[in-house]
């Protein structure tokens, strides 16, 4: 038996000698982030980490009854503002929060508004993501709550307080924290785009908040920041190589009991050449391409070539384990790292968004000014905004369509739109069901629009 088991590991690495590495380094490539490494010391009590750190704490205890309750009262106030008193529940919430929201707030104007940073999957990725969540479904309730008193500046500012928390999560952290942040824009941006659509807001409100929108979305940390946190999160993990192989080969228990199930996957990761060094130098190559393509213009080729990598694990049984060289890594990649192609299009979504509401509000503003909407969008230029916002998934200005607007829009006079992820100009055509402003990765691809008034969600 022995002698059977050596033969076989021979014919095997002499099958494999020849193969190449599933993916080629690219030298010259920067992988080291731009933001200094940072560890939970070096902040202070002032600096928008532990502000939020706090603010998120005080909310940990029944968390999931608020949470649904909160739900309950966005959805009823998002759909039909509530003039004057509130109702219980939203009182109750509200008061409850209080300090969280103090604290907030304080957060979004620090000038200290790094993350610690995560090197490792096993030390728990932002932590902050699900404390920040439950925050914004705060900061937009208590927005909506000052639309009914009256208050349209204190609800866009409560809206954009939310959207700088968010901000902050992104900054020193790996795709994680980009994704919350993603979510809470979104959040915030419908709701802004709620109260002006349905409230007469006074121009230099608008003007201002257009203004600030487009700074905020100016200093949002570039996805390819994130990749390289990523990065390091990655070599992190590939340095636990055997814990990975456990997890990963976990149909092989069946074959015979933990032991001999760890000997299989073992001798499989040896004979195709899957070292740990082999795993570590081709992940640090998959992230070097990552980190090239992400600091590329966001288009439709970029996304083909992000949607191509990893390489497919293509054919049988054979062809998976012994096509390339270290395919044990290539395998452990597919089954352990994020796809990388759909983080860049939300980042790309989140970007929209933010610049799409900025243009939004810079053209209600000339427009509660002159009484008419402007014949084109450079018109804004410089007293509403310094700039026409760019769309990211194509680098051309937004779209600004005044009088002959598509029939969808419902008869309004203009609106604005981003081509979207689809990376195709369907001249603002809004998808069945409707819903303003970027689609989100969950939807059928179309144009992102924005439109002086609100279209129901089904």
């Amino acid at each position: 038996m022995p002698g059977l088991w050596t033969a076989f590991l021979l014919m095997v690495q002499v099958t494999v000698a020849d193969r190449q590495p599933w993916i080629e380094p690219l030298p010259g490539v920067r992988m080291e982030p731009a933001r200094p490494v940072r560890s939970e010391a070096d902040f202070g009590p002032d600096s928008a980490y532990r502000l939020l750190l706090q603010a998120t704490e005080s909310r940990e205890k029944q968390e999931s009854v608020r949470a649904e309750a909160e739900w309950d009262c966005l959805e009823a106030l998002r759909s039909q503002p509530r003039q004057g008193a509130l109702d219980q529940q939203t009182r109750t919430l509200l008061r409850e929060g209080e300090e969280s929201l103090v604290l907030a707030r304080r957060a979004a104007v620090a000038t200290d508004v790094q993350m610690p940073t995560d090197d490792s999957w096993f030390g728990g990725l932002a932590p902050l993501s699900p404390g920040v969540r439950h925050l914004s479904r705060l900061l937009v309730l208590s927005a909506y709550a000052k639309e009914g008193q009256g208050d349209l500046a204190g609800a866009l500012e409560e809206l954009l307080v939310c959207i700088r928390c968010g901000s902050t999560l992104s900054r020193g952290q790996g795709m994680i924290g980009h994704c919350v942040d993603s979510a809470v824009s979104a959040l915030a941006v419908d709701a802004m785009h709620r109260i002006v659509v349905r409230n007469e807001v006074p121009a230099p409100v608008l003007r201002r908040y257009a203004q600030e929108l487009l700074q905020v979305s100016d200093q949002v940390e570039p996805c390819v920041e994130a990749i390289r946190h990523e990065a390091r999160q990655v070599a992190d993990t590939f340095d636990h190589v055997d814990l990975m192989i456990r997890i990963s080969w976990a149909p092989l228990r069946g074959l015979g009991g933990e032991r001999v199930h760890w000997l299989i996957a073992r001798g499989i990761a040896a004979v195709t050449g899957s070292t740990r060094r082999a795993m570590q130098r081709d992940v640090a190559a998959l992230y070097q391409h990552y980190v090239q393509l992400a600091s590329l213009p966001y288009s439709r080729e970029v996304d083909a070539q992000f949607s191509a990598l990893p390489p497919p694990l293509e054919g049988d049984v054979a062809c998976r384990f012994f096509r390339v060289d270290d395919s044990v890594g290539l395998f452990l990649v597919h089954r352990c790292c994020a796809r990388v192609a759909p983080f860049v299009a939300r980042v790309a979504e989140r970007d929209a968004i933010l610049r799409g509401m900025a243009l939004f509000l810079a053209i209600r503003a000339y427009e509660a000014e002159q009484r008419r909407p402007p014949l084109l969008a450079a018109d804004l230029v410089p007293e509403f905004l310094p700039r026409i916002p760019l769309d990211p998934f194509d680098g051309q200005p937004f779209r600004y369509v005044c009088g002959k607007v598509p029939a969808s829009w419902g008869g309004v006079a203009w609106g604005i739109y981003s081509i979207g992820r689809d990376f195709t100009d369907d001249g603002g055509r809004l998808p069945d069901p409707p819903h303003i402003g970027c689609q989100g990765h969950d939807k059928p691809p179309c144009d992102a629009v924005w439109i002086p008034r609100i279209i129901p969600d089904k």
